[in-house]
């Protein structure tokens, strides 16, 4: 499953924290946004960390399912990505 997750985490060392774990699994493209492209079962477990790490009242993350069509529609403005993830059993190409 590719996917986008994004957080806001208030304190510097539970997002230190959210942002290794993600490191492990995914590719930064902004300074609280990754990129995955993972398994199910795999992401469950990435969510049951990163839960068990922040604090539900305050902060927040949020996981965006990223779909064929959709990757097809992505622009970037600006700079542009800094890195992406090789395409995993995918018919489609990112250009």
């Amino acid at each position: 499953m590719r996917c986008l997750i994004v957080y806001d985490v208030s304190d510097d060392r539970r997002r230190r924290q959210v942002a290794k774990a993600l490191e492990r699994s995914g590719v930064r493209v902004q300074k609280s946004a990754f990129e995955l492209d993972i398994d199910p079962s795999e992401l469950r477990e990435l969510l049951r960390t990163i839960e068990n790490r922040i604090a539900r009242q305050t902060d927040r993350v949020v996981v965006v399912p990223l779909t064929a069509r959709g990757l097809q529609q992505v622009r970037w403005l600006g700079a542009g990505p800094l890195e992406s993830l090789p395409a995993r059993k995918a018919d489609y190409w990112l250009v």
